[in-house]
């Protein structure tokens, strides 16, 4: 789980990312890309807090968990067929869905 720094850090990087990204249209005078951008940092403001950075990262875990869950039942399917190859390639796609969620997991 984020901590509440990382979380702050991670709404304030979003806010400075697309700050930067205004100075620049605004630099090359492209007045519709800064208008959509000060909303989207608007929003930005208004919505990133700590509630929704974790239903993020809560969403972004189920959907990992899922794909391993589904990687696994790909697995058992081939596994049934006997075809060595296809469950080799079935295993090292469970295996690069557990080392997903894994990493996701040890993420700041």
């Amino acid at each position: 789980m984020f901590t509440h720094v990382a979380m702050a850090d991670s709404c304030e990087s979003k806010i400075n990312n697309i700050q930067k990204q205004i100075d620049y249209a605004k630099k090359h005078n492209n007045t519709h890309r800064v208008t959509g951008l000060i909303t989207a940092q608007k929003e930005i403001t208004a919505h990133c807090n700590k509630s929704s950075l974790v239903a993020k990262q809560q969403q972004k875990m189920t959907q990992k968990k899922q794909k391993i869950i589904e990687r696994q039942h790909q697995l058992a399917v081939a596994e049934q067929t006997s075809d060595t190859d296809n469950i080799l390639k079935k295993r090292k796609k469970l295996s690069k869905a557990e080392e997903e969620l894994s990493t996701y997991s040890k993420a700041p």
